[in-house]
């Protein structure tokens, strides 16, 4: 009778030897917490430690040479910090701050005025034009009139609520993720979409209503924020579900690092993009967090004008999601698992791998 001999289990390092076994266990779960905090303190701080304006764009009016003289001196002394053009007329001017081609207008003369859309720039980067063209209005012994054509409410500030509920889909988004995915590994993958957009819906709704007729702080337009929100936690939704195939319990600290260490700190939510570094500015063109901000913003205060882009930008994360999603059902189906989960086995496994979110 044939004799086998079975594999010997690899021999420990000598570093892990070093440790007790219940002390090694320990040890080789640290890279998450020390991941988040180190991706949450370069993230942060990075994006808003030092907020400074680069590269706004600045239109002056410049009817005559005089004004051309102005608009060239200001580039000269503004540096990379503005990119200054002139425009002959306060009318078309004014058409390219609605467009949001420009941050802000100025206009010279005996009156000088300067116009400002807080909506679509931001408030921050309105009051940094502000700060900017105040010493040439002085200089002329005349103040400065500022007209803001897309004024924030008072009960707003800064156009904060926007950016809180960007936290809080985040958070049900991605956290809802994980949890659908590791309760429903026995289910098929689309089965668990469908529960997904299920509750990622409930989590637009139940947000949307807080912010609402609880907390007072959204005013109007309700359905057309909760359905953005719907669009939002959607696609980060299937985006974690189809992740989390792929990686399993490391899907955690890639998620956190998609949807709150890029994406709460380049959605514009507190800084405007043109005050932060680069690299946060780039992600801002075309990261869903910022076009749900810019979205919700125009929702809320200029009755969806101009929100068309930011409208794409979300479905194109949700298609990405669908995407991912679609790769992982096919990859699932060509494991041929030979064991799925008993739902006990998945409520176990649910309950340990929520312990490892982050709530940031």
């Amino acid at each position: 009778m044939a004799s086998h001999t079975l594999p010997r289990a690899a021999a420990p390092s000598r570093f892990r030897r070093a440790f007790p076994v219940p002390v090694w266990h320990v040890l080789r779960h640290l890279w998450v917490p020390l991941f988040l905090a180190a991706g949450m303190a370069l993230a942060y701080v990075g994006a808003f430690s030092h907020p400074e304006p680069h590269h706004v764009d600045v239109a002056v009016v410049a009817p005559d040479a005089k004004a051309e003289v102005l608009a060239q001196h200001l580039q000269n002394q503004a540096g990379d910090r503005l990119d200054v053009r002139t425009v002959p007329a306060r009318g078309e001017a004014e058409k390219l701050l609605r467009r949001g081609d420009v941050a802000a207008v100025y206009v010279p003369g005996a009156a000088p005025a300067l116009i400002v859309d807080s909506v679509k720039s931001g408030s921050t980067v309105a009051e940094t034009a502000t700060k900017t063209f105040t010493p040439l209005a002085t200089a002329q012994n005349a103040p400065l009139r500022v007209t803001d054509l897309g004024p924030i409410p008072d009960d707003d500030y800064a156009g904060g609520t926007v950016f809180f509920l960007l936290v809080a889909l985040s958070l049900g988004g991605y956290t809802g993720a994980i949890a659908v995915a590791a309760a429903g590994a026995a289910l098929s993958p689309w089965v668990r979409a469908l529960l997904g957009l299920g509750l990622s819906l409930v989590t637009a709704i139940v947000t949307t209503v807080i912010a609402g007729p609880v907390a007072g702080a959204v005013h109007g337009n309700l359905t057309a924020v909760a359905a953005m929100g719907w669009i939002y936690a959607s696609g980060v939704m299937l985006i974690g579900l189809g992740l989390h195939t792929f990686l399993g319990k490391v899907a955690t600290p890639v998620l956190v690092g998609l949807f709150v260490m890029l994406n709460l700190t380049s959605s514009g939510g507190l800084f405007a993009p043109e005050l932060q570094p680069g690299f946060f500015a780039t992600l801002s063109d075309f990261w869903n967090g910022s076009a749900f901000v810019d979205a919700g913003r125009r929702i809320l205060y200029q009755g969806g004008d101009g929100m068309a882009r930011d409208v794409w930008t979300l479905v194109a994360w949700l298609a990405a999601g669908v995407a991912v999603l679609a790769a992982s059902a096919v990859y699932e189906r060509r494991a041929h698992r030979a064991h799925r989960p008993t739902p006990a086995e998945a409520e176990t496994a649910v309950d340990r791998e929520l312990d490892t979110v982050a709530v940031a």
